[in-house]
């Protein structure tokens, strides 16, 4: 916690603004006794709130232990962040929750962003194996009565190998696959909340429009109003131009 404080402290000698604190608590707070210090918000329970006058606007810590009672498929997208942050699986297959659109999204950032190198090793052992095995199977000189043994064992071993390839292909797929609807979906949700509010005929506040939507969660590809203002008239001049 001293450590937090620092850190808003050089933020406010810098920007000369107080830091609104968000604290993902991946493993569990560090005793009983400071876990103590820290209470549900009224109008967000999964969030947690301790005093910071001073040195923040405001604090929140988020844990596996204050969202348990809001996870879901279709649950709010920050509980899906910090669901997906604490459970810290290697596996979309390994989630409880995988059905959920805000996982599915975040695992496909995930998997995009890693380098690809160790599966594409593994990959390529696999098939370096696989060419070994077929010799072995072709193999038809051994005397030895245990051969057909071993013959069975490597053919067993042979279609274990496959199955896992075919695994490791199906997983990169369906992330792709599962990364390109939950952006269209993202787009579609967000240039409707444009148009729901905007007056026909009058000009866009850009501003409110997005302040308003990154309260709601949307806008999550945008970091600015001006980003946002852009992406939309490019969109619209893409649907002019194919009619």
């Amino acid at each position: 916690m001293i450590r937090l404080i620092q850190y808003c402290t050089r933020v406010y000698e810098r920007f000369q603004v107080l830091p609104v604190v968000l604290v993902f608590v991946v493993v569990k707070f560090s005793s009983k006794e400071f876990e103590k210090e820290f209470v549900p918000k009224v109008n967000t329970p999964y969030l947690l709130e301790t005093s910071c006058e001073f040195w923040a606007q405001e604090v929140n810590f988020i844990s596996a232990k204050s969202i348990e009672n809001h996870i879901k498929v279709g649950m709010n997208q920050l509980v899906a962040l910090a669901y997906f942050t604490t459970c810290q699986s290697a596996s979309l297959s390994l989630l409880e929750y995988a059905g959920d659109s805000t996982v599915r999204f975040l695992y496909s950032i995930c998997k995009t962003n890693m380098k690809k190198k160790g599966d594409g090793e593994l990959v390529e052992i696999i098939d370096q194996s696989t060419e070994q095995i077929r010799k072995a199977i072709g193999l038809d000189e051994d005397p030895i009565l245990t051969a057909e043994k071993c013959k069975g064992f490597a053919e067993n071993l042979l279609e274990t190998i496959e199955v896992q390839k075919r695994k490791l292909v199906e997983v990169y797929e369906l992330n792709a696959e599962a990364s390109q609807k939950q952006q269209k979906k993202y787009i579609a949700e967000d240039f409707e909340f444009i148009e729901s509010s905007s007056e026909p005929g009058k000009p866009k506040k850009w501003k409110k429009i997005y302040d308003e939507g990154k309260a709601k969660g949307l806008f999550i590809s945008y970091t600015s109003s001006n980003s946002l203002k852009s992406s939309y008239h490019h969109s619209k001049k893409r649907e002019k131009a194919r009619k």
